[in-house]
């Protein structure tokens, strides 16, 4: 008996795992056709750059300077991995992303069906399929996705095993702690989000826990990620020492002004109807002008709204309902009151907290018997309606290269371009655009998402966005030799090699 009961028991575990493999394949397939409905921009093909440079023994990124954050393990070693096994293709823009995306949608699955509700779990339709506008927050190469991945990751382990740092040895305890402890160290060094929507929020709520219990309960956890924060410094400095990659850091930790903080808010507003497909603004209060964007701001009001009732109501907290609104109000907060927002793509700081809100609701609220099939035929009309056409094929979106298979057609290789022209224009024809500010000074090196070694060797071309950037170039360093208009770029074309000051 016990031997048929293992039996059956290992067949339902194949079938579970049978059938995450089979969602898991069609949600990369589907993501990946939505992310090809956009083009790709400097800071993720940047990505892919310098995912290729460690490939050719580059390992810590030697002479890089990356962005705000350096996403070495998170975002560029997925893509060291993919190319790794199966070889450079520009292709990988695309699927990376959405194959982490999906892995993120699959772990937020299986952390919903922890909960009691049944049918809650449909709720991360919201995130599940992305607007036209969202798609470009989540399916872009080097946009925070592979931190949420690593974040959900620890949480699934956590409340399927919430003793899981606790093991009958000494040496077993030591081992897990410190398995955790490197862990979110290097999620942290990659991507400086986690300290705020793990790191911090977990280290409060244990304390916050273990007051109302008066007993330390959650103290292994909290000296783990204090640990963590502690390491992440260990590990920056010694990259640095070693000359590694330069992180610049451009995010201000001050607070913004009351003015600021009231565009700040505008913007998150309007992020979230732009996200969730519900900018109603502008349009006809008819069924066919409006309908559709209010019912999409009906299903994700209605969803921010329950999970705030349901926190209000609730008592009995949890460490991760605790840890998960402290995320919640921190980003919120460094969203309106900081400097880091800009325009509603900054909106993507605010996608985590907003899946721990999903997250929230399907733990705390159970869906009234016979409301299943109404949840689950608004949930179908949600995505049927948001989801843009998906597109097989890269070339449409990025209007077949235009610039690139005109570098590709004069066989120039090494030259100059604005930041927002440069690695998007590097591919899928192998040039290097080393990225350069146009200032009323002069034209001078942009370093960010590049290498001082680029400048050093020069180029002997410029692509410019504007006739007046052109006329700029050629006051600076002579007269092209050739001047090319491409579309609303122009290319100019010298027949030496230059460079640019770097300072």
């Amino acid at each position: 008996m016990d031997r048929e009961n293992i039996t059956v028991a290992a067949g339902k575990t194949y079938q579970t795992i049978a059938g995450y493999i089979v969602a898991f394949v069609a949600l990369t397939l589907l993501y990946t056709a939505l992310g090809m409905t956009q083009p790709f921009n400097s800071d993720s093909v940047s990505t892919l750059l310098a995912a290729q440079d460690i490939l050719h023994g580059n390992v810590l990124l030697k002479g890089w300077d990356l962005s705000t954050q350096s996403f070495y393990a998170t975002e560029i070693l997925p893509y060291v991995v993919m190319f790794g096994l199966f070889g450079w293709h520009v292709s990988f823009y695309y699927i990376v992303p959405a194959m982490l995306w999906a892995i993120a949608m699959l772990l937020a699955f299986r952390i919903a069906r922890l909960a009691k509700s049944n049918t809650g779990w449909l709720l991360l339709v919201l995130l599940g399929a992305p607007s036209a506008f969202a798609v470009h927050l989540v399916l872009s190469p080097c946009y925070h996705v592979g931190a949420y991945v690593g974040m959900l990751l620890f949480w699934l382990i956590w409340l399927q095993k919430p003793h899981c740092l606790q093991s009958k040895s000494l040496v077993g305890t030591c081992g897990l702690w410190s398995g955790t402890v490197l862990f979110v160290a290097l999620l942290l060094s990659s991507d400086d989000l986690v300290k705020y929507t793990l790191a911090l929020p977990v280290i409060l709520a244990a304390m916050g826990c273990s007051l109302e219990q008066r007993a330390p309960r959650y103290f292994g956890l909290a000296s783990s990620m204090v640990g963590a924060l502690l390491l992440e410094h260990v590990i920056k400095t010694v990259l640095a020492h070693n000359g590694a990659f330069h992180v610049p850091g451009l995010w201000s930790s001050s607070f913004g002004s009351q003015s600021r903080a009231s565009y700040n808010l505008s913007v998150l507003f309007s992020g979230f109807l732009q996200y969730f497909g519900a900018d109603f603004f502008g349009k006809p209060i008819t069924l066919s002008g409006s309908g559709r964007e209010l019912f999409h701001l009906m299903c994700a009001g209605g969803t921010i709204w329950v999970c705030f009732q349901a926190l209000r109501k609730n008592r009995q907290w949890t460490l991760f309902d605790l840890s998960s609104v402290l995320a919640i109000v921190m980003m919120l907060a460094a969203f309106v009151f900081g400097e880091l927002t800009m325009d509603e793509q900054s909106f993507r700081y605010l996608i985590f907290p907003c899946l721990l809100s999903v997250l929230l609701v399907i733990r705390h609220k159970q869906v009234p018997q016979g409301y299943g099939f109404l949840l689950g035929g608004c949930c179908i009309l949600y995505a049927a309606t948001i989801l843009p056409r998906p597109v097989w094929g890269y070339t449409a979106a990025n209007q077949n290269f235009p610039v690139n298979r005109a570098l590709e057609q004069m066989q120039l290789q090494q030259g100059f371009a604005p930041y927002w022209s440069a690695a998007r224009n590097s591919l899928p024809f192998p040039a290097r655009l080393a990225p350069i500010e146009f200032t009323p000074a002069g034209i001078k090196a942009f370093h960010t998402l590049s290498k001082p070694q680029w400048y050093e060797t020069g180029g002997n071309f410029i692509v410019c966005e504007s006739t007046d950037q052109a006329r700029q170039a050629q006051t600076q360093f002579g007269p092209a030799q050739r001047e090319i208009h491409i579309g609303s770029n122009v290319l100019l074309i010298w027949s030496h090699p230059f460079r640019v000051p770097q300072n």
